[in-house]
């Protein structure tokens, strides 16, 4: 008897001495042969793709976008595999960029504004949004300034990439005491 059930809709597995525990198991489970989960789980490990058949006994790995068929086998392309990982880092710093200023145009749209760029249009000329205007474009371009600092920490290895969201945590509150 298998040991693991498998659910295709869920892609997850399910101990077979333990399915009484589950409150809600999917339809369709099948029994999986221990070689099967074992290679799924290194598959898994290793971040490659893979596909249980219908019988639970057999499977195939779909090796990453980095891979090239050389006729034989899979092989790692290092060209591919920079490419890739360059594109996701750049991808990240984009996602971070975005964050930011989302949470700069939230910060001026609580002041009345539709964006940060329209505060910044008050900051030039005497008016009574100038002083607003001011304060607001010296922590706006603080907050660029310290995000071009980090982000020369992190290529210089010196500092874990951000996501987006621990990014905005690091932005200090704008508080503008008025004048």
């Amino acid at each position: 008897m298998a040991q693991h059930k498998y659910s295709t809709t869920l892609d997850a597995f399910y101990p077979a001495n333990m399915l009484d525990a589950y409150a809600d198991l999917p339809t369709d489970l099948i029994d999986v042969s221990e070689d099967t989960y074992d290679a799924v789980l290194h598959a898994r490990a290793e971040g490659l793709a893979y596909k249980i058949a219908d019988d639970g006994e057999s499977f195939s790995i779909a090796p990453s976008a980095a891979h090239d068929w050389d006729s034989t086998k899979w092989v790692l392309n290092k060209d591919k595999q920079t490419e890739l990982v360059a594109q996701a880092e750049k991808q990240a710093v984009e996602a971070v960029k975005h964050a930011l200023q989302a949470h700069i145009d939230s910060v001026a749209s609580g002041l009345g504004f539709s964006g940060g760029n329209s505060v910044m249009l008050y900051a030039g000329f005497a008016n009574a949004f100038q002083p607003l205007a001011q304060a607001f474009g010296a922590w706006e371009a603080g907050v660029w300034a310290a995000a071009n600092q980090y982000m020369a920490q992190v290529k210089a290895g010196e500092a874990p990439m951000l996501t987006p969201e621990q990014a905005v945590e690091r932005v200090p509150l704008f508080e503008f005491t008025g004048a």
